[in-house]
């Protein structure tokens, strides 16, 4: 079963815009306040997942390569909207797996959806493991990274596969790239098990 992904723009504390939704449709960053879509779940989408593979050339300077099976170095930084030492700083060496070589994961974004009405956070559940039976629970504040949720609320044993989801958490600046259709691979250091 391939999850859906709810796309949560974060509240960006401290920064002076928010992503909005203009009447042609696009979506921008604004000073103005008014009809915000930070704190919401602005759109689904279905995805593919695969690791982001480090390879670097030691010489007079190091040069750092990353690719994935379907993307070489060119097109993920493209791909991602991040350029220059960008993706070098956000990977980094240091998050190397057991094979000394995947330092991430590339979110390929498809069939994305805009929701004519963003979703409040409430409007989701968070998934409980209680001995063993897996419950929902109000969710209360959205994660850093991503999690499990449910789009229902379910009794006890009428658990229903297809109403889980992963709800992931995205700046803004990024969220609004990908609404628009400039950027199309989102890239994390770490995702859900079932995503891969």
């Amino acid at each position: 079963m391939n999850l859906k992904l709810l796309w949560y723009c974060t509240k960006a504390k401290g920064k002076n815009y928010y992503l909005r939704k203009f009447p042609n449709g696009r979506c921008g960053l604004s000073r103005d306040k008014g009809e915000s879509l930070n704190g919401k779940i602005v759109a689904m989408s279905d995805y593919d997942c695969e690791e982001i593979i480090h390879t670097y050339e030691n010489g007079a300077s190091v040069h750092h390569d990353y690719s994935t099976k379907t993307l070489d170095n060119e097109q993920l930084l493209r791909k991602s909207c991040i350029f220059g030492q960008g993706l070098n700083d956000y990977l980094g060496d240091h998050n190397y797996d057991k094979n000394n070589n995947v330092v991430g994961y590339a979110i390929h974004i498809k069939n994305l959806n805009i929701f004519d009405k963003p979703k409040e956070l409430s409007s989701v559940y968070r998934i409980v493991d209680v001995g063993g039976m897996s419950l929902t629970d109000t969710l209360k504040k959205a994660p850093q990274n991503m999690m499990y949720v449910s789009v229902n609320e379910w009794e006890y044993c009428f658990y229903n596969p297809e109403d889980k989801r992963v709800l992931i958490s995205v700046h803004p600046e990024w969220l609004a790239m990908i609404l628009n259709g400039l950027k199309d691979v989102e890239l994390r250091r770490k995702v859900l098990k079932e995503m891969l």
